[in-house]
């Protein structure tokens, strides 16, 4: 950080950027006391943050993949399912909780093929939990990851309802409203027109 008077430079040396912040302001500060007492202060431009970790979908995103998470925890309790990875070509390995099992692998001509023994719905669903899990960067997933991600999702999903039904609940409100504004207004006319012909 320089001084924007003179060429006077104030560095910190440390792995805290708030301390590091707090003290170049205050060197910068007494800096400024001493050698331009007749000048205000600038506010120092903030520090760049060097974390670099991506930033995940935001949960309000995620929240229409619950109901095809909940299809596939429904799924994993059914079959006993230990974990279902994703390969690098997009197809799904299903790895059961017997260790005798086979695994079990849905491809991608499975998920497309119209001469697949999916019905359309199954299809659908896999398509999306893989949609899912690339949103999310993650390759595989377990019973218990699952179960964190759905009631990680579920408020969110609340929070969506409970949007659209106050929506829903604005709008009958403003119907209402409106019937009665045009019934009282048709009884207000109908009764000034009874009174100009009673003259």
């Amino acid at each position: 950080m320089n001084c924007p008077e003179c060429v006077q430079q104030f560095t910190y040396i440390g792995n805290d950027k708030d301390l590091a912040q707090q003290q170049l302001e205050e060197q910068l500060k007494t800096h400024y006391q001493q050698k331009h007492k007749t000048k205000p202060l600038p506010t120092p431009p903030p520090l760049k943050s060097n974390n670099n970790n991506s930033p995940q979908q935001p949960t309000t995103q995620l929240a229409h993949y619950l109901p095809t998470l909940q299809a596939i925890r429904n799924y994993f309790l059914a079959n006993n399912i230990q974990t279902i990875t994703q390969d690098s070509n997009g197809n799904l390995t299903i790895i059961f909780n017997q260790t005798n099992s086979p695994t079990q692998t849905i491809t991608n001509e499975q998920l497309t093929s119209n001469n697949s023994d999916m019905d359309s719905e199954q299809k659908t669903m896999w398509q999306k939990f893989k949609e899912y899990l690339k949103k999310k960067g993650k390759s595989s997933i377990n019973k218990q990851e699952l179960e964190q991600e759905i009631s990680h999702l579920t408020p969110a999903q609340n929070n969506q309802d409970k949007g659209k039904t106050d929506i829903v609940s604005y709008l009958i409100g403003g119907g209402i409203i409106l019937v009665l504004m045009i019934v009282l207004v048709y009884f207000l006319t109908r009764n000034k027109k009874k009174a100009l012909q009673g003259r």
